[in-house]
């Protein structure tokens, strides 16, 4: 039995890009959602405690990337963030796995999300702050776009761990329709046809027609004669 898998055929493919798309839009709304929340009911210098010291809820604005680096490029980070949403979504389109479309999904949702607050939040254009209101003990403060990244990354980091081999990762994509025309030529080319079974029926020494001229050029009496 073969190890090679069967190729990603178009249904499989779109099946991948629902789920990723549909993951990033969740992470987006999910995100979104919670700051608007953390706006209305959270405050900057008050912490909710949820586990003691270790986590709460606390309003924080980050104007840098994750855990507050790079504050003083929000622009650039901006720019960054808008190139990686676009490969990301590439990325999506082309992976023949279920599990790298859901971590390619949340990564894209989280990173977009944060993306809306630096274009949504003044100054706007790409330099307004995030919003923040997960606090992780006294190390920083981040949100549920960033949570989810760090979700998808792991998907990421457990797909590449089971990657197929090369062979199967690289199966080519075909047609729905033409699976039954791939499975009748694999069919032709294993299954001899009966003029191939006919013919190998005769070359056998074992087969009937072989054993009836065994005898008959046994019992020739002229055959005989010409041996004496």
């Amino acid at each position: 039995m073969s190890d090679e898998k069967p190729p990603v055929t178009r249904r499989r493919r779109i099946e991948i890009i629902v789920l990723g798309a549909v993951l990033a839009v969740v992470a987006i709304v999910a995100d979104q959602v919670t700051k608007a929340l953390a706006l209305e009911h959270l405050s900057e210098t008050e912490r909710i405690p949820l586990l003691g010291d270790l986590f709460g809820l606390q309003l924080a604005f980050n104007t840098g990337a994750s855990f507050s680096l790079g504050s003083e490029f929000t622009i650039v980070i901006s720019i960054v963030g808008i190139v990686a949403v676009i490969g990301l979504a590439v990325a999506i389109t082309r992976t023949r796995s279920r599990l790298w479309g859901a971590g390619f999904g949340l990564v894209l949702g989280g990173a977009a999300g944060n993306l809306v607050d630096r274009f949504l939040s003044d100054p706007g254009g790409g330099r307004g702050p995030v919003t923040d209101m997960l606090a992780y003990g006294n190390w920083f403060i981040g949100n549920i776009a960033d949570l989810l990244i760090g979700v998808g990354v792991g998907l990421l980091i457990l797909a590449a761990i089971r990657r197929p081999t090369a062979a199967a990762a690289t199966a080519p994509v075909v047609l729905d329709g033409d699976e039954s025309e791939s499975d009748e030529a694999i069919a032709d080319d294993t299954e001899p046809d009966a003029a191939q079974l006919d013919a190998a029926e005769l070359d056998s020494p074992d087969s009937p027609d072989s054993l009836d001229s065994a005898d008959t050029a046994s019992d020739d009496p002229e055959d005989t004669d010409g041996r004496a």
